[in-house]
């Protein structure tokens, strides 16, 4: 389950709560990408193959 986490916006440096991979900044309205819940569903994904796989 994802939860909201803090994210720097890379041109104007704001710090917001996101909960999407993709987020547009509200102060300057760049464009911004946040590994940390990509890297979280990777992980997660990889837990739930492992469950899977460890029942054959």
């Amino acid at each position: 389950m994802r939860t909201l986490k803090p994210s720097t916006c890379k041109k104007c440096k704001q710090v917001c709560q996101t909960i999407t991979e993709v987020w547009v900044c509200p102060k300057c309205g760049a464009k911004n990408v946040s590994y940390t819940h990509i890297a979280n569903d990777v992980t997660a994904g990889l837990k739930i193959l492992t469950k899977i796989l460890a029942k054959k």
